[in-house]
């Protein structure tokens, strides 16, 4: 009886051990997901911009 609560609790050990590891991986991906998404917006952003600007550019030379 001893010898099995004593590798139950070790297998619940093992359990939450994991369980902490992959929480901690999840945590990570998200913090890197989320940082892979912002430099998208940023980098969609200044492209939208450059576009306007050189379609500005552009309409300002044929009205000239």
């Amino acid at each position: 009886m001893m010898n099995d609560v004593k590798r139950y609790k070790e297998k619940l050990t093992r359990v939450k051990r994991e369980m902490q590891g992959i929480y901690q991986r999840t945590k990570e991906l998200k913090k890197r997901a989320a940082n892979v998404a912002a430099c998208k917006q940023r980098d969609y952003q200044r492209k939208l911009e450059r576009q306007q600007h050189e379609e500005s550019l552009i309409g300002g030379q044929k009205t000239q």
